[in-house]
């Protein structure tokens, strides 16, 4: 929104030189309908401008927050689930000696 607000203004200031334009050539009758649309258009142009991009930016820093410890929760839950995976991986290891142990098959070990 930041980074496009040049572009709302220059549209805004292009379609009001276009009403007046427009108004110029137009019969007398109209004239109230161009001052109508031209002081809607600039009304929408500082509502753009000085409420809805500062509103926008207050929003966005908020989230920016909250999704950041968001995932600094879930990192350090995911860093202790490892943990624990690790611990189960290290305890059946240790069970382990270096000699083979005998397996059991029915039917041969009888």
């Amino acid at each position: 929104n930041q980074e496009a607000l040049h572009i709302v203004v220059k549209l805004g200031v292009a379609s009001s030189i276009l009403v007046v334009i427009t108004a110029c050539f137009a019969p007398i009758g109209l004239l109230t309908v161009f001052a109508g649309m031209l002081i809607t258009m600039l009304l929408v142009l500082l509502l753009t401008c000085f409420l809805f991009t500062p509103v926008y930016l207050k929003i966005e820093k908020k989230y920016a927050q909250i999704s950041r410890y968001y995932v600094a929760k879930n990192k350090d839950k995911r860093t202790n689930k490892g943990k624990k995976r690790l611990q189960k991986i290290r305890e059946a290891h240790k069970n382990v000696g270096s000699e083979p142990s005998e397996s059991i098959i029915p039917g041969i070990n009888d």
